[in-house]
């Protein structure tokens, strides 16, 4: 399936509209959060280059959700010019009401005029490269019909309310996404290809019984603990 990307309506020589970095992520670091190293580094070498995308595939509560919050934390905090966007992206709806808060918080020019396109400004805003680098978190991303619409064919005027949400996402140099999902097939639509996505398994046992202490404090027990870890199949969300 084709889908259309937008080019920018921004004029290139204009000055650059310089603001105060921030994050729209809405969950703060969770202390009791195990790091999975593995992971930790593969986001970290898939992202690197400008424009890049990444994906976390895995069942509900196997902790793809920890693990891209304690990473947009720790690259606000180790690269504090980038701009971290939190986009729920379970239903169009959703979707499309965290753009429209992104565009209060950029305090986008005519977001408010009657008839403007706001999901197109800020489209505009994140292709543009001297607003300078940003990460873009697609969270529950799980929905095919919510980025590619069926019978969409690139020929046919389609209304706003039903345009492809993927061509919404610019493949913009100063830009990275990051993509949760529980759908290998979406994520690859989304990230580019097989290669810029990792499944997400639950945690190993040293693992899960590490985050059961966390949680438990001075109520653990080591032989009851290797039980339940295991009854619960070491999944992080059943844990907790």
């Amino acid at each position: 399936m084709n889908v259309t990307f937008y080019e920018p309506t921004y004029e290139p020589s204009r000055p650059p509209q310089r603001r105060e970095p921030f994050s729209t992520v809405p969950f703060l670091p969770d202390p009791d959060f195990i790091e999975r190293t593995d992971v930790a580094t593969w986001l970290r070498s898939t992202l690197i280059p400008l424009g890049s995308r990444a994906a976390l595939v895995g069942l509900g509560g196997v902790g793809k959700s920890q693990v891209v919050i304690q990473y947009a934390h720790r690259i606000q905090q180790e690269v504090p010019s980038t701009y971290v966007f939190w986009v729920h992206a379970g239903t169009r709806e959703r979707f499309e009401e965290a753009y429209r808060s992104i565009a209060e918080r950029l305090q986008l020019p005519r977001r408010h005029d009657p008839g403007v396109d706001v999901l197109r400004l800020v489209y505009d805003w994140l292709f543009d490269v001297q607003n300078g680098p940003w990460l873009m978190i697609l969270d529950n991303a799980d929905d095919a019909d919510v980025f590619y619409p069926a019978n969409h064919d690139r020929t046919t005027t389609i209304p706003l309310a039903r345009r492809p949400l993927a061509s919404l996402l610019p493949q913009s140099r100063n830009g990275r996404i990051l993509i949760t999902s529980r759908s290998r097939d979406v994520a690859e639509r989304l990230a580019g290809g097989s290669w810029s996505v990792r499944s997400i398994q639950p945690m190993n046992e040293g693992q899960a019984l590490q985050l059961l202490q966390k949680k438990l404090r001075n109520k653990y027990e080591d032989e009851a603990a290797a039980s339940l870890v295991r009854a619960l199949d070491y999944i992080p969300l059943a844990i907790t």
